[in-house]
Formats: structure tokens, sequence, C-alpha cells
């Protein structure tokens, strides 16, 4: 899915995991794959509740037309996994965002449906010079990545 508005260039970055994420305790937590229907009884820890296209609603709730009991925004990661931990509720957000604690074993994770990943772009103005800083600072950013996917 393209979420890059028209008129400026698009520069790939890289690709990351919307996943499922909830207490290691949580009902759903030995689950590879989780569907709409199972959030019907569970709460929404979320960043946003903004139907914005290509993310989790306009990709994974609205196509089966299923909503979560209730949806609770957050507006800080931090606080959206601690309060996932408690087992408060269950989010979904990027697996980069989140690797730290899946990596701990504090939390649990599935993927959404059979896998939905989000593309991350770098947006510039076609009319930027190619040796303006915007161009170089993607430049840097580009090999940043590349060099720490290699590591």
């Amino acid at each position: 899915m393209d979420m890059v508005p028209s008129g400026v260039a698009k520069l790939p970055l890289f690709r990351d995991d919307l996943i499922a994420i909830m207490a290691t305790d949580h009902p759903l937590a030995d689950r590879k794959n989780i569907y709409a229907q199972d959030f019907k009884t569970y709460n929404l820890v979320t960043y946003s509740t903004d139907r914005a296209s290509g993310w989790e609603y306009d990709r994974f709730f609205a196509p089966a037309s299923i909503l979560p009991r209730r949806m609770i925004t957050v507006e800080l990661i931090e606080a959206i996994v601690e309060l996932v931990r408690s087992g408060y509720g269950i989010s979904i957000l990027q697996r980069d965002l989140v690797s730290p604690s899946l990596d701990r074993n504090e939390l649990a994770w599935a993927a959404l449906n059979d896998g939905l990943d989000i593309a991350w772009n770098a947006i510039v103005r076609p009319s930027e010079r190619q040796d303006s800083e915007v161009n170089k600072m993607v430049m840097e950013l580009e090999t940043w990545i590349k060099n720490s996917e290699e590591e």
C-alpha cells in the first residue's frame, strides 16, 4: 500500500512488520497469528485512533468490519508497552519499536492475519537539489540503515 502523497519523491528506506503485542500470560499469547475478530473482547492500546490510510484500521480492522472492544489512545510508545505488559490490553505496533521488550521476553507477539508490514520512506520535494542538505541526510540515513541490517 502506497501512503506517499502525490507530488513528492519517495525514497524507500525499509519495511517493518506490524504485529500484535500482549502480556506473556495473555490468553492470546500462544498464538502465531491473530485476526481482527480476536480483538472483539479486548482493549486495544493504540498510539492513535485516526483511521489513516495504510495503518491497522485501514488494513486490518476495516476489511473485517470489526473493532476492538475499546480503543485507548496513549501517545507514548513506552507507556503503551507498559500497559500491555501489565495486561491492560493488547496493541499493534511496528516490530522494531518493541524488539527490545520482545528480546527480553517481556511481551508476547503474533502476526496480524498472515503478516502485515509497513514501508518506511523518505519523502523529498521534487524541486530539492541533488546536493541539498535534505538529500545528503537521506543518503546518510540509507547508509546507516544498510549498515545496521548487515550487523
